[in-house]
């Protein structure tokens, strides 16, 4: 309610309504009236009161009907017919950074971090792509992750960035519950029709982890009666960490990160005792044997 005050406060608008509904209606009707432009409305993340409470199907469902209610007024006027754009081929590279608008817009940068880490132009290109490009919506263009270029730029050096400040805990909880074994995120075949249903009380876990970043589009299947597509994930920033946080589901990440630096050390010194003893601690942890494969992303092989 506040946050509608302040936006309405910057164009010296006065609001009168007190329903937040009615509040959002009038800041838009006024915004247009006073600037003689049509108002455009951006949401980021509006799925983000609900997914973040998938875990308590409750209080998701209270809060989807709180967005429907405050969201409502978008469908006045012309907007009666809200259109989602996610597959439509013309906005396909709407969000994130091309292959081209990289190597054009972030020229000195690339330039810079090269020089830093010794690594010559062609090698250093081949590396961001393969840590952060591959996010895709048509299975052709692909998008890199603005949020860990950025960081990348700015830090100088290869890390998990999105995906270790962006992950909630109950997504996490919720992978793990359903026993998946992580190598069943690859190659998966979702219809089409999964991603027109919302159904908090039955949630597609694929479409889900689609809907929130962690898996993209590798291909489109349109042969069948229903279009199939093949879901992945999108580059090895998000694999890595995936596999990380999933498989060892009793070892505290903040071992396993240096348990996995110490495994590369002592395979590059031919030291297999030492190697041995580690993946002994570590698997003595984990419950099940699903999860052998983990080590080679760990790793980063």
């Amino acid at each position: 309610m506040s946050y509608l005050d302040d936006i309405a406060a910057e164009y010296e608008i006065i609001l009168s309504k007190t329903f937040i509904k009615d509040k959002f209606a009038e800041l838009i009707k006024k915004i247009s009236k006073k600037t003689q432009k049509k108002v455009v409305v951006l949401i980021d993340e509006y799925d983000k009161p609900i997914v973040e409470h998938i875990d308590d199907i409750e209080k998701a469902t209270k809060n989807r009907e709180i967005m429907r209610y405050f969201f409502g007024i978008l469908k006045f006027s012309e907007l009666n017919n809200v259109r989602d754009i996610t597959f439509s081929r013309q906005f396909a590279t709407l969000l994130g950074y091309t292959q081209t608008e990289l190597e054009t817009y972030f020229e000195s940068y690339i330039q810079n971090l090269g020089t830093v880490l010794e690594i010559k132009k062609p090698v250093l290109l081949t590396k961001i792509k393969t840590w952060y490009n591959g996010y895709s919506w048509n299975a052709k263009d692909k998008m890199y992750n603005p949020f860990s270029i950025l960081n990348l730029f700015m830090d100088q050096r290869f890390s998990n960035y999105w995906f270790a400040t962006g992950t909630p805990t109950f997504l996490m909880k919720l992978i793990k519950n359903t026993e998946l074994d992580t190598t069943e995120f690859e190659n998966k075949k979702v219809s089409e029709i999964l991603f027109d249903s919302y159904n908090l009380e039955n949630l597609n876990i694929f479409v889900l982890l689609f809907q929130t970043g962690y898996l993209t589009i590798s291909e489109i299947n349109q042969k069948t009666r229903t279009i199939q597509y093949i879901l992945n994930y999108p580059n090895f920033e998000v694999k890595q960490a995936f596999m990380t946080f999933l498989s060892f589901t009793k070892n505290d990440l903040g071992d396993i990160q240096p348990a996995a630096e110490d495994l590369r050390d002592y395979l590059e010194n031919d030291d297999i005792e030492g190697f041995i003893n580690i993946i002994r601690a570590l698997f003595a942890k984990i419950s099940g044997k699903k999860n052998v494969s983990v080590f080679i992303l760990v790793l980063g092989f």
